[in-house]
């Protein structure tokens, strides 16, 4: 195979795994939507650091062996506060 067309072939690759990527963070806001108006309901703080310092023990003991780690686990702490940032402004 040429250089192209293994370049081509892992491009296809990475495009598809984005389109899933996108989905399941669409769906990922949308719980994340709904877990903030049931806490808004409940008077409770958008913020609960226990958990996601749960969450982030979790991962972290998933991706021990991975050589994307820490990549992967600064992805999370970004994604987390974007979700607590989109729940502030939920009515």
């Amino acid at each position: 195979m040429s250089y192209r067309e293994q370049l081509n072939q892992y491009r296809n690759e990475l495009d598809y795994l984005d389109e899933q990527i996108i989905e399941l963070l669409n769906h990922r806001f949308d719980v994340t939507n709904k877990i903030g108006y049931l806490k808004i309901e409940h008077n409770q703080e958008i913020y609960q650091a226990g958990r996601e310092s749960a969450i982030m023990d979790k991962l972290s003991k998933k991706l021990e062996q991975s050589e994307h780690h820490e990549a992967i686990l600064k992805l999370y702490k970004e994604l987390m506060k974007i979700s607590r940032e989109t729940q502030k402004f939920l009515k």
